[in-house]
């Protein structure tokens, strides 16, 4: 993974509103006294909204970027460890968790079971892993493909392609990958309604991106956000 701390801040950019709404979703099954690992977490704007979810949490974050690290450990979170290291290599975490985040991080990994067999070693006994990934059938992507826009759902956009964007996942394809390594599907949802760009979504009032975030339960296929639970 890329250190993007120059040019990519995660708690301005449009993208912390999907961010927010997969914490959301996260935090249903994180419980008081639970412990969490977060690998690739940045500044921490997820840590800070899981832990206003649930207290009394012990948290661990990893990240390549001293930068964000140095923004992370400035939220003053209690029960809040951030950790520099490379999600490739975690052979210096021994410690293993009630649940383990890998949040929009899949994209950019050279090997996506690599990691996510790392991950899953980090699990303690009946643990959670939670995983999360841009959606290629997002409802906003197929309208760019039927009115020509794109070449093909799944294209990498410009900015994806600045951000070293190496693939993106239905949400089939990421279950299967995640079943692959042995691990049970909890659960496989959506999150995030996206009909627009994120310039134009960012124009919406917040109750109507609420709204958003609702009723992708209902388009489980075409949200934003693939999101999959799974457990040993």
């Amino acid at each position: 993974m890329n250190d993007y701390s120059e040019i990519y801040d995660p708690d301005l950019d449009f993208d912390r509103v999907f961010s927010r709404a997969t914490a959301r979703v996260v935090s249903h099954r994180v419980m008081p006294q639970d412990t969490v690992l977060d690998l690739g977490c940045a500044t921490g704007f997820v840590a800070e909204c899981l832990t206003r979810s649930t207290s009394e949490i012990f948290y661990f974050g990893v990240d390549r970027s001293s930068a964000y690290l140095e923004r992370a450990n400035g939220r003053n979170i209690d029960n809040a460890t951030f950790i520099l290291g490379d999600i490739d290599n975690l052979e210096n975490i021994s410690q293993q968790f009630d649940h383990v985040l890998l949040m929009n991080v899949l994209h950019e990994v050279q090997s996506p079971v690599e990691v996510l067999r790392a991950a899953k070693s980090r699990l303690a006994a009946g643990g959670l892993l939670h995983v999360s990934l841009q959606n290629p059938t997002s409802i906003h992507r197929l309208a760019a493909f039927d009115a020509g826009m794109i070449d093909s759902i799944d294209e990498i956009s410009e900015r994806g392609t600045r951000f070293s964007t190496r693939r993106m996942l239905a949400q089939d394809e990421l279950v299967d990958l995640i079943a692959g390594l042995g691990l049970t599907i909890v659960e496989s949802r959506g999150v995030f309604l996206k009909p627009l760009p994120n310039e134009d979504l960012a124009k919406l009032a917040s109750d109507q991106l609420h709204a958003l975030e609702l009723v992708a339960a209902r388009f489980p296929q075409q949200s934003a956000i693939n999101y999959v639970c799974a457990t040993p």
